[in-house]
């Protein structure tokens, strides 16, 4: 069962923004949080699919555990990730 992270209290690695191509997270609704045991975990939002996390694992060649967050609060941030990208 996932449980419900705060990302407000969260400690995100912005380098794994730079590693998967923003278009993906923008479409599939998950920011990176981090990565550990040759997993990469994820924050999604409660509409979030199976499907869609099937088809993430192939798209990034990656085992993924996903946690569940305010969708809202993930949208503001890779707002602001892809604005500090485009300033780079």
């Amino acid at each position: 069962m996932n449980t419900f992270i705060d990302l407000d209290r969260e400690s995100l690695d912005f380098e794994l923004f730079k590693a998967i191509p923003v278009d993906l997270m923008f479409r599939y609704g998950f920011i990176p949080l981090r990565e550990a045991d040759d997993l990469l975990h994820i924050a999604v939002g409660s509409s979030f699919t199976l499907k869609e996390l099937d088809e993430l694992e192939l798209r990034l060649n990656r085992r993924i555990l996903h946690q569940l967050a305010d969708e809202d609060k993930i949208r503001e941030i890779l707002k602001k990730s892809e604005s500090s990208q485009r300033a780079l």
